[in-house]
């Protein structure tokens, strides 16, 4: 006998079918991922996604949607396939053969699941995309895979086995989703329940194990690594769980198709049988009673409403959702009560009697359908008005009341207070009014499509399926197309556009909702009531797909007929049309691409300044705030290189000496200031003038043609002179020999370190103590070492503890740690601090904390740190470079600006470029600096010696320019897109030579 003879047949018939399901699933992941990719790459603003980024987009989004699709559409192919042989009596026919229990487990499984597991297949090759792209590993992409195979499996064996322990639909929907909420939600919600109920969570990871999601999570790079053995456990137990489920509905389905008799009472013990039928149908004395009202109004409504429980199974769903509430409320106290909940428990009460009346309305016609009940009833004196009334009468004697209840409590809501809210109290109403109008419309016609399907259909998960798609999901495709279109006019339209408002898009909600109503439930009524006793008697009714396959092919056969098959001669030449069709269309697109994008000319740069110097051409100092650098040489030099003097100064492209002074010692640079000091002690500051014109803001700089260029002194009148000087975005600090340290500027954050208080044009002391050794001024907070090795901050500083972004305002210095061995900062784009031993730490990763140790509050980075041979620059991101032993230069993406950015980070070092001769690297703000042994200073990043580029972004930006300027009547470039172009600075990823530093001879 051959093993599992039903599988091999049903995969057999499945081989002889069209691959349509295959094909849709896999065109509907294409179409998606280049929805992601399309709003990604162009919708979004320019550089927002990095390019490595958008593939890990598309991977994330298509395994989404591919775990959300494993875990119904087994469930929901294999709910239905052994209870309904039960209900047709046929699951007694199999076993009168050879055949044993998993025969038939394995087979309904093939024979319900194939098409859908084709379907899975299918989307592989979509998320195998964004390996090309970057941003996934083939770990992520196979472990995605086992996840996903391993999700669809449980899904089936959940689906097969309710199948096998329910006799009618119902159960067997209602143990299907038991089941899931036993394995995947309530181990999951347990844990959940003792973190609130416990103030020490302990995380037990083993209640995850069961919930194919957790395992979804950790196939992921950034949390397999560290947790790669909970991954494989998870799999393991998944995997485990479907195999216990199949061997179970095995043991159970031989045991399951006959039909046991219901055990009499005896004395006053009872049979569960019995005791079943009575909390259905009531006992014997109310089943007569029950009976005899209902056949005196309908017939038909007996059939329909026997089952005498049914109206008390809605009243238990809703004391159960008023338990849920009551706790809601218990717990949370005055935060329950917000516009959030409201509109959540409207939206699942709605939602849960929607699909709940669906099923019991399609229920009842589709299995009469199929078992040919009706072609008996239309023989009796009953009328098709008359059956369709009785189901309409069970219908309203289960879910009437129930309803009233509903609405009542969603008007209610309408007027209770809330704690927090967006909207005002005519919005309110009106989202309210449109929920409660919409719910009496959509039963309406849901009753009436799915009466109507399930009667042309015979199947009642079908039926529902398909009604519920047609009035319910289609109006939200429908809304989110509208959406979508509403996005895109705001994008492509002049400023200001219009963008769609609260109303505008419930107004759309309402409209598409009424109108899939209206199409869909007026047609299934009428045809309900017109032509019940045709569709009734109909073995099938082909749809309208099917007939028009048909057609088709009786068609093509009557073609084939006419026109016999092409000669050999007749197939050349059409083969030949199809290659020169097939060249041309190539040949047309290499042309589009070379006219649409063609890459630009790479840039010259101009070649290297050439400096002599004398026994040392080490650079001393770099500093740069974005569009320009300052350079003071070893032999004290000073250099200036892009726009130093923003926003009104002139572009220096290449290096170029300021003054011929060689007794500079520090160069710092603020937002439009810069500030050198020389080897006297007396601080120079250079750039837009300090005072009241200056403190005014931006705006007025960029007016006051007087604000010119001046150099002016800081110094004081006794013997002390500065040491150290450091600019942040709009303040200046510096330190002076005997320890003390000044600061001036702008205090609206506090960034002078003496509490709130007025702009300071001429330094003022900072405290009073005098142990002060570095100092670092950086955005609007400010950075300080004492002398006892402690670190100490004020200012505006954020921090990222918990993975929530916060921000504090110190007043005063304030202590950040209780570590007392730091002694210097790391120059450069990063507030980076070192200690003795070396190591590289980023400070504000949680607050400021004087009795914390560095592990609380900040995190490592770095180890063996060396002056001049570590930097942060932001090239493209925050990226970390340092110099080793080899002369070779390695990169990396700081782990702590991508853990705040949202994405993990990484620290692995990648070789930037292939010289082996580097002996120095600094930062530059948006450009890094090298140095080569031979005294060549390479710089890369953003090229500062260039005004910025217009270039291309899409094709979008050139059509919204075009018509914003068609609509504005203003030429093109007027609106800030000149000509679908948009001004980004120029960048370059490898070094270039920026100075030649030379010996003097």
């Amino acid at each position: 006998m051959t093993f599992l003879p039903i599988v091999e047949r049903e995969l057999r018939v499945t081989a002889r079918r069209g691959g349509g399901p295959r094909l849709a699933t896999a065109s509907g992941a294409v179409v998606v991922g280049g929805i992601i990719m399309l709003v990604s790459q162009y919708l979004l603003p320019a550089g927002a996604v990095a390019p490595v980024e958008i593939g890990r987009y598309i991977f994330r989004g298509l395994a989404g949607l591919s775990l959300i699709y494993c875990l119904f559409s087994g469930r929901f192919s294999t709910v239905d396939c052994l209870s309904s042989e039960r209900r047709e009596g046929t699951l007694g026919l199999l076993f009168l053969t050879d055949l044993k229990g998993y025969d038939v487990v394995f087979g309904k499984l093939a024979a319900t699941s194939v098409q859908a597991f084709y379907g899975l297949l299918a989307v592989f090759p979509a998320m195998a995309i964004p390996l090309l792209m970057g941003g996934v590993t083939y770990g992520e992409f196979w472990r995605m895979v086992l996840v996903l195979v391993d999700t669809f499996l449980l899904s089936l064996a959940i689906g097969v086995f309710a199948s096998a322990f329910g006799r009618d639909f119902r159960q067997a929907a209602a143990l299907n989703f038991l089941v899931i909420l036993l394995l995947m939600a309530l181990p999951p919600a347990s844990q959940g329940m003792w973190d609130i109920y416990f103030s020490r969570p302990v995380m037990i990871h083993g209640l995850f194990f069961s919930c194919p999601v957790y395992a979804f999570a950790l196939a992921f790079d950034a949390l397999y690594q560290p947790q790669h053995q909970h991954f494989w456990q998870s799999i393991a137990t998944i995997h485990l769980l479907t195999w216990v489920l199949i061997l179970w509905a095995c043991r159970r389905v031989p045991r399951s198709w006959q039909d046991k008799a219901v055990i009499p009472s005896r004395g006053t013990r009872r049979g569960w049988g019995e005791f079943r039928r009575n909390c259905l149908y009531g006992n014997a004395a109310t089943r007569l009673a029950f009976r005899k009202w209902c056949l005196d109004r309908n017939a038909f409504y007996w059939l329909a409403a026997r089952v005498w429980s049914k109206p008390f199974q809605a009243w238990i769903f809703i004391a159960l959702a008023a338990l849920w509430w009551v706790w809601g409320f218990y717990n949370s106290r005055g935060y329950w009560l917000d516009d959030t909940v409201y509109f959540t428990t409207a939206i699942l009460l709605n939602a849960t009697f929607k699909i709940w009346i669906t099923i019991e309305a399609g229920q009842r016609m589709a299995e009469d359908k199929k078992a040919g009940a009706f072609e008996l009833l239309l023989t009796t004196p009953l009328s098709a008005r008359e059956i369709v009334g009785g189901q309409l009468l069970a219908l309203r004697r289960q879910f009437f009341r129930p309803l009233l209840v509903v609405l009542a409590v969603e008007f209610l809501l309408l007027f209770a207070p809330s704690r927090n809210t967006s909207l005002s109290g005519f919005d309110r109403a009106l989202f309210s009014g449109a929920g409660m109008l919409m719910l009496p419309v959509d039963l309406a016609a849901l009753v009436g499509v799915v009466m109507f399907i399930g009667l042309t259909s015979g199947n009642a998960a079908r039926s529902t399926a398909k009604t519920l798609s047609r009035v319910l999901v289609l109006p939200w495709l429908g809304f989110g197309l509208a959406a979508l279109a509403c996005g895109l006019w705001s994008a492509l339209a002049p400023p200001p556009a219009w963008e769609a408002g609260k109303r505008f898009n419930l107004g759309v909600w309402v409209v598409l909702g009424i109108l899939a109503d209206v199409v869909f439930g007026l047609r299934a009524w009428r045809q309900l009531l017109t032509r019940f006793g045709q569709l009734a008697e109909e073995q099938r009714v082909l749809s309208r797909k099917e007939a028009r396959r048909l057609a088709a092919l009786d068609r093509a056969a009557l073609e084939a007929a006419r026109n016999p098959r092409p000669t050999p001669g007749r197939r050349l030449r059409i083969r030949y049309r199809m290659i020169i069709a097939g060249l041309a269309v190539i040949v047309a697109g290499a042309a589009a691409y070379r006219h649409y994008f063609r890459p630009e000319p790479r840039y010259q740069h101009p070649p290297p300044v050439i400096v002599q110097l004398g026994a040392s051409n080490t650079t001393i100092r770099v500093a740069g705030n974005g569009v320009g650098v300052n350079f003071v040489l070893a032999d004290g030099s000073l250099w200036l290189w892009g726009k130093t003097d923003y926003p009104n100064g002139a572009r220096i492209v290449v290096p170029a000496r300021s003054g011929n002074d060689n007794d500079w010692t520090e160069v710092e640079m603020s937002y439009s200031s810069a500030l050198g000091l020389k080897r006297d002690g007396r601080i120079w500051k250079w750039g837009t003038k300090e005072g009241t014109q200056r403190l005014q803001g931006i705006d007025s700089l960029s007016t006051n043609p007087e604000l010119e260029k001046e150099a002016t002194s800081l110094s004081t009148n006794s013997a002390r002179k500065w040491v150290r000087v450091s600019a942040g975005f709009n303040h200046y600090n510096a330190l002076m020999d005997d320890g003390t340290l000044c600061a001036w500027g702008k205090n609206s954050q506090n960034e002078l370190g003496n509490g709130a208080g007025p702009d300071e044009v001429f330094p003022v002391r900072v405290g009073t103590n005098r142990d002060w050794v570095e100092v670092r001024a950086s955005g609007g907070h400010t950075l300080a070492l004492r002398a006892d090795g402690t670190l100490w901050a004020w200012g505006r500083i954020f921090t990222f503890w918990n993975r929530q972004q916060r921000m504090y305002s110190l007043t005063t210095p304030t202590r950040v740690c209780a570590e007392t061995n730091w002694v210097g900062f790391v120059p450069g784009a990063l507030d980076l601090v070192v200690n003795r031993a070396g190591e590289v730490w980023v400070p504000f990763i949680g607050p400021p904390n004087p009795e914390a140790s560095a592990d609380a509050n900040c995190q490592f980075v770095y180890s063996n740190y060396v002056a001049g041979r570590f930097a942060s620059a932001y090239c493209g991101d925050s990226r970390l470079y340092q110099i080793r032993d080899d002369g070779t230069l390695w990169q990396t993406t700081d782990p702590v600006w991508a853990g705040r950015m949202g994405t993990p980070g990484t620290t692995t070092w990648t070789r930037a470029g292939k010289r082996s001769d580097w002996v120095a690297v600094w930062s530059g703000g948006v450009t890094a600096f090298g140095l080569t042994r031979e005294g060549t200073l390479w710089t890369w990043g953003v090229d500062l010696g260039r005004e910025p580029a217009e270039k291309s972004v899409s094709r979008l930006s050139e059509l919204r320019a075009r018509l914003a300027s068609a609509l504005s009547k203003t030429p093109p470039g007027m609106m800030g897109w000149p000509g679908g172009k948009q001004v980004e600075p120029s960048y370059e990823a490898e070094p270039w030579p920026l100075m030649k530093l030379v010996p003097a001879r």
